[in-house]
């Protein structure tokens, strides 16, 4: 469809665009304009595999908040944008891998992406 090849390919976007950092089960991020905020990561139900420390920070990229998004639904593999940047990507991979499959029920996946992306590709119209 045409909503997995614009989110395959906003995934590639991996400019730095500001910093990310774990705090308890939150990745607070701040963008490169000034904006900024918390993800809770405690409804992902799957243990981190690479525990971070808390408050170290690292480079956010335009395709980790969407990743992260992407992660959320049923059967992603797991993201978390405060990983390592080889971390990171090798996730990015395993996740346009996912959008690639069929699902049986996208309609919890797409209205997420939508609303959540600071993309104008994946915001909805109003």
């Amino acid at each position: 469809t045409a909503f997995r090849r614009s989110a395959a390919e906003a995934l590639n976007e991996r400019a730095g665009d500001g910093e990310v950092w774990r705090s308890g089960p939150y990745a607070n991020y701040q963008t490169a304009k000034g904006g900024g905020g918390s993800l809770g990561l405690g409804f992902m139900a799957i243990v981190d595999p690479f525990p971070t420390p808390e408050n170290e920070h690292r480079t956010l990229r335009r395709c980790d908040l969407l990743a992260t998004w992407l992660a959320t639904a049923p059967g992603a593999p797991p993201f978390r944008p405060y990983w390592t940047e080889a971390q990171k990507d090798a996730a990015l991979e395993k996740l346009k891998a996912f959008l690639e499959k069929p699902w049986e029920d996208r309609r919890t996946l797409e209205p997420l992406a939508l609303y959540r992306y600071d993309s104008p590709r994946f915001r909805p119209e109003r």
